[in-house]
């Protein structure tokens, strides 16, 4: 990896928003100099207990959960990102904590930032729950356990090992690990050196150069 890891390149992609659409999906997406995506994962527990986090459905599909998140924007820190993720997915005031580590897919290149958020309180304007009224997506809580299960049959596993790194404590439960029955799955609650190559460790907004 580049040792410019906060040097990022800056490129408009087609816009495909629709039309009156609310929530503004013309930002240009934000790239580093290996041309992977840069992104962020919100991981918002309920309380500093972490033994509850809060999840979002699919747009269009309310029976699929998974973890809101998205695209950072120019000048926006990997952490105001993950803020402004948790009140545009779900409708949800919270205060920024630590990093969990940057995830990459190279199929999809990407590189993902997870970074732990705890719950303040609801939006009290709800027309900034802009997913909601524009997609029809939900937030529901669910403790640690039900949240692995959701994500593993949703084949996210590189997912659940955001809750080993935040340290949930409900993952050293036998009943737990008992609700396996694939070893694997068991596994990848640890999270695996491959996955994750560092943070972004210091938040300072991105330095961006313009690519024409």
């Amino acid at each position: 990896m580049s040792t410019e890891a906060n040097t990022f390149v800056f490129m408009v992609k087609e816009n495909h928003k629709k039309k009156n659409s609310q929530k503004d999906r013309s930002q240009p997406r934000m790239y580093d100099l290996e041309g992977y995506r840069r992104r962020v994962d919100s991981v918002i527990f309920r309380n500093e207990d972490r033994e509850e986090v809060l999840l979002v459905s699919s747009r269009g599909s309310p029976g699929c959960w998974t973890l809101p998140g998205g695209g950072i924007e120019p000048k926006e820190t990997f952490k105001a990102a993950a803020v402004r993720e948790a009140l545009e997915e779900a409708g949800v005031v919270c205060q920024a904590a630590e990093s969990l580590g940057v995830f990459e897919d190279n199929d999809k290149m990407t590189r993902t930032e997870a970074i732990c958020l705890t719950y303040c309180r609801d939006n009290r304007d709800d027309e900034q729950w802009a997913d909601h009224h524009e997609w029809g997506r939900s937030r529901k809580w669910f403790t640690i356990s039900e949240a692995i299960d959701i994500l593993y049959s949703r084949q996210k596993t590189e997912k659940i090992s955001y809750f080993s790194l935040a340290g949930c404590r409900s993952l050293n439960s036998p009943s737990l690990h008992d609700s396996f029955s694939d070893s694997s799955t068991v596994s990848s609650l640890s999270p695996s050196p491959c996955a994750s190559f560092g943070s972004s460790l210091n938040d300072k907004p991105l330095t961006l150069t313009v690519s024409s």
